[in-house]
């Protein structure tokens, strides 16, 4: 039996926030935390008790990075097909008799093996903000990811960005675009009441003012809009292109600014490498 928890719509069929958490649930033990796993910047995905299901589940996945909380009980035939897959990033086992821990020597992914609800959401939490972490170390140009580019050999992709971020600086903004933002945010977001409250604070509230302060805050915006560009997803960054234009414009204005008065406000920071 399979109950599928949040299976994305038609329009959000590709992963923007790409970390997934999969369930093998022997008797529905996680039940409590489900709700809460909306909270993180985690997509759970599906909650299951048929193996070869989770298996077809994991195996369909191809840039995802996944997490797997399975019940101690199917361990033993489980994890040996799953471990070694490029997608599966870490493994919690649960077991509330703390029986297992002899899988910790065999299997490397094995991040911890917990035996209450609460150990693993901390866990979960304190996982999922380290992967942020490393991802927000590529600026918008890496070789790979598109930031920190080689821009001698690859001059053709930084006009590619210069000319998309033109094109979209000439459309109009009305409350249509705006509209066409937040109902990719609200469709992506939708079992996340957390980010769906901000979106209708921004919706009510917000003024072309205010980009650089909204971008600065860890929000729906600020997480789809980096994946976006560091992806370079053109549907998600047409659909962003409100709010684009609002930022590239508050930047300007405020890169004009701090010319005049010779001092610059940091609205975010991150560390660099020397060769950088």
């Amino acid at each position: 039996m399979v109950d599928i928890l949040n299976q994305p719509s038609k329009q959000a069929t590709k992963d923007k926030q790409n970390v997934h958490l999969i369930a093998l649930d022997d008797n529905q033990k996680l039940n409590a935390i489900k709700p809460l796993i909306y909270l993180q910047s985690i997509r759970l995905h599906n909650s299951t008790r048929d193996i070869q299901q989770c298996i077809d589940a994991i195996t369909e996945m191809v840039d995802e990075q996944l997490f797997i909380v399975v019940s101690s009980s199917f361990a033993v035939e489980f994890l040996p097909v799953i471990h070694d897959l490029r997608v599966v990033i870490g493994i919690y086992m649960f077991d509330t008799q703390r029986q297992s821990t002899a899988f910790n020597e065999k299997y490397s992914k094995i991040i911890d093996i917990v035996s209450d609800t609460e150990t693993l959401l901390q866990s979960l939490r304190s996982r999922t903000r380290q992967l942020e972490r490393m991802s927000l170390t590529f600026s918008l140009f890496n070789q790979k990811q598109k930031s920190t580019r080689d821009l001698i050999k690859e001059s053709a992709s930084f006009l590619w960005h210069q000319m998309l971020l033109y094109v979209l600086k000439q459309m109009p903004q009305n409350d249509r675009t705006k509209n066409e933002t937040l109902d990719q945010c609200v469709d992506y977001y939708r079992n996340n009441q957390t980010e769906l409250e901000k979106m209708q604070k921004f919706r009510k509230s917000y003024t072309h003012d205010q980009a650089i302060s909204w971008y600065a805050h860890e929000c729906f915006l600020y997480k789809l809009l980096n994946q976006a560009l560091r992806t370079e997803d053109i549907q998600l960054l047409y659909s962003f292109r409100f709010f684009i234009i609002d930022l590239c414009g508050e930047l300007e204005r405020e890169s004009n600014k701090s010319k005049s008065e010779g001092r610059l406000t940091v609205y975010r920071g991150q560390m660099m490498q020397k060769e950088e």
